[in-house]
């Protein structure tokens, strides 16, 4: 490409970034040029000369009207990286993709090391499902990692997935860490929040407030949010509180992370327990369409959330925070010495850690 086309070379690294980040994933549109424009501080004029030149090499594509698509296929034949890191280490970080914010703060404190030694991290999104998981690690496998970090798919159900990480982790020698979602199926390293006990304190500081109508509303194929469901339960019987089942919402993460109308079924359940004053939220998405439903309803409600990262934290919530760049911290920390000391088969607990939870209280 011409010396003057710097900008446009950049808007191209960028999408090709992009195109590698979510190769697994469900997701194949490019970010609009109104959105490419203003994020990379470019011209649309730059951004189209850029989206024009991978569209003749057949990387890309436009839909008139719908906006600019990735031919997934095609992006996995292809060699389409622009440079090949020569770092002494490559690793992948193989994220859900669901709570960017989190996912921003856990990148962050991974970079804070790795930028400290000669690593190389590449990010991949599963989406949260099991196809994408599959094609990600049948295809990493073999593309010389030094090892993975992961965030669980669905964790909290039987994974067809795991005679993949067993392959990796046990056959090929490739270490493996997990951050939030982990499978107890293997017993593998993982740093974790304590999300049982986030959940025990943030319910015991509602009844103390004088609440017993308290609803909760848990994601059941996220093994942490089964974890925080336990510990709401365990507060709750330890005060001598009656748990009602009408008052606990179950949700499928597909549901509650992607469906713009889920909004609605949250509404539906708290229309049907009229007495409820408290609900606890076992993640900062569900909280985030509580407070729409609050607001819909006219109605207030004493709210706990969990897992909010300290950039959504304005004083105005009791809730837990995400600690999503220091969990970035100590899988990058961890993962470097599972890669130095070579025991990581042996003393799979030696590279774990479960942090507790930071809670952050506000008086209503």
């Amino acid at each position: 490409m011409a010396r003057q086309d710097k900008k446009t070379q950049l808007v191209v690294s960028y999408l090709i970034d992009y195109l590698e980040k979510n190769k697994f994933s469900s997701n194949n549109k490019l970010p609009s040029e109104n959105s490419l424009s203003e994020s990379l501080a470019v011209s649309r004029f730059t951004v189209r000369q850029a989206i024009d030149l991978l569209c003749s090499q057949g990387i890309i594509y436009k839909v008139q009207g719908s906006g600019t698509f990735f031919n997934k296929d095609n992006v996995l034949k292809q060699k389409i990286s622009i440079k090949e890191n020569n770092a002494d280490l490559k690793i992948a970080l193989i994220l859900q993709g669901h709570d960017r914010k989190a996912n921003n703060d856990l990148q962050l404190g991974i970079k804070s090391i790795f930028d400290e030694k000669d690593v190389y991290c590449k990010s991949y999104v599963t989406d949260n499902k099991f196809a994408n998981e599959k094609n990600c690690i049948e295809t990493l496998m073999y593309e010389n990692f030094d090892g993975f970090i992961v965030d669980g798919v669905k964790a909290s159900l039987l994974n067809p997935n795991l005679s993949l990480y067993k392959k990796c982790y046990d056959d090929l020698n490739i270490p493996i860490i997990f951050y939030n979602n982990y499978y107890k199926e293997l017993n593998y390293p993982k740093v974790i929040i304590d999300g049982r006990l986030a959940a025990f304190k943030l319910t015991s500081y509602l009844i103390a407030m004088g609440h017993e109508k308290i609803a909760g509303i848990f994601v059941c194929d996220n093994y942490q949010s089964v974890e925080k469901f336990h510990g709401m339960y365990e507060a709750m019987q330890k005060h001598k509180i009656h748990l009602d089942d009408s008052y606990i919402k179950w949700c499928v993460s597909d549901d509650a992370h992607n469906d713009s109308g889920f909004d609605k079924n949250i509404e539906k359940f708290l229309q049907n327990i009229p007495q409820c004053t408290a609900i606890v939220c076992c993640n900062s998405i569900i909280y985030k369409l509580v407070k729409l439903v609050e607001k819909k309803m006219g109605k207030k409600f004493n709210i706990v959330c969990m897992d909010l990262s300290s950039s959504e934290f304005f004083n105005d919530v009791t809730c837990s925070l995400n600690q999503g760049y220091l969990i970035g911290q100590l899988v990058a920390k961890n993962l470097l010495l599972m890669i130095e000391k070579k025991d990581f088969k042996e003393n799979p607990a030696k590279y774990s850690c479960i942090l507790p939870p930071q809670i952050c209280y506000t008086a209503y």
